[in-house]
């Protein structure tokens, strides 16, 4: 359902940048628990078990300011984009329905696009047809061509290798009878404030990578090992949604023994600053961005941001 309010503030951008403290810090300058809340912005953080590689703020340093989209969805499910919009929309409604000025706090790039600018109006998808199509892709089918006799806009937009994707594409299709590319062509927003403000946090390469280390180094010591394993004794499966976010994957791989306990942690790091090499590429495509230093400290930033938008 669309909302239709007042302002929503935004803090982006990679991780590691503190946007989470930076949000709790402009929610208490904004005039504290009566007067903000915060919507989670990211796509690992809505599963619940997942809180030591996930870097979710502790309870007690969230300050009582109230939280959503955290610990909303089951480790075993598949957590979409289209979902995020739906509930984060409802989130915000809420807030603003109380008087309260709602603060987005997260990197997730393609979960914001959802929320504040629409998402594609595609069908889920479907197990069989998918299994059948990269049954055929298997067998040697020329899936790449199929798709440009049924929609070549997307399939010109598509390399021949890239299986995954035209599989998406032809699923789509067979499934409604319209191309794909039309109906990414169907896209309203969640949400619709009155004003919106995005603020993105960076810094210089070098620094980013020693802030991802020392995280790295941090969530291990806290017990990233017994996190993971406690969510595949619930029944999570390597293959599970949740377990393919950066940390945990590579955790299930030492747990089973693929490498040792240096290979790790190197690999979480280096898996990290890839991460944060794609964020911070998305989130600089997007001119709204207002990008602040995040070296300057969640308190300073808050009150940058909070001088902006009260202008």
């Amino acid at each position: 359902m669309e909302r239709t309010n007042g302002r929503l503030i935004c803090v982006v951008g990679p991780t590691c940048t503190g946007k989470g403290r930076t949000a709790v810090d402009l929610a208490m300058l904004l005039g504290g628990p009566g007067a903000a809340a915060i919507v989670s912005c990211d796509s690992a953080k809505v599963y619940r078990g997942m809180n030591v590689g996930t870097g979710k703020i502790p309870v007690a340093a969230r300050r009582d300011i109230e939280w959503f989209m955290l610990d909303v969805a089951d480790p075993m499910e598949t957590y979409s984009a289209g979902r995020y919009s739906a509930e984060a929309a409802e989130a915000i409604g809420d807030i603003w329905a109380s008087g309260r000025t709602p603060i987005l706090a997260g990197g997730t790039g393609l979960y914001f696009r959802a929320l504040a600018d629409g998402i594609c109006d595609a069908p889920p998808g479907d197990p069989a047809t998918r299994r059948e199509l990269l049954a055929r892709a298997d067998a040697g089918a020329d899936l790449h061509t199929e798709l440009t006799a049924v929609d070549p806009v997307a399939a010109g937009k598509l390399e021949p290798a890239d299986t995954k994707r035209i599989v998406r594409a032809l699923e789509v299709y067979l499934a409604t009878g319209v191309p794909l590319s039309e109906h990414q062509e169907i896209t309203e927003p969640a949400v619709r404030p009155k004003d919106l403000f995005v603020f993105g946090l960076d810094m210089e390469k070098d620094a980013l990578a020693k802030r991802i280390e020392e995280r790295t180094t941090r969530i291990v010591e806290a017990g990233l090992e017994d996190e993971v394993r406690a969510l595949l004794d619930a029944g999570a499966g390597p293959a599970s949604p949740a377990l393919q976010a950066i940390g945990y994957r590579q955790t299930v791989g030492y747990i089973n023994g693929e490498y040792g306990p240096e290979e790790w942690k190197r690999l979480i790091n280096r898996d990290t600053r890839r991460f944060a090499k794609r964020q911070r590429t998305w989130w600089r495509a997007d001119e709204r961005v207002e990008w602040l230093d995040a070296t300057a400290g969640p308190e300073t930033n808050a009150i940058v941001i909070l001088e902006t938008v009260t202008v």
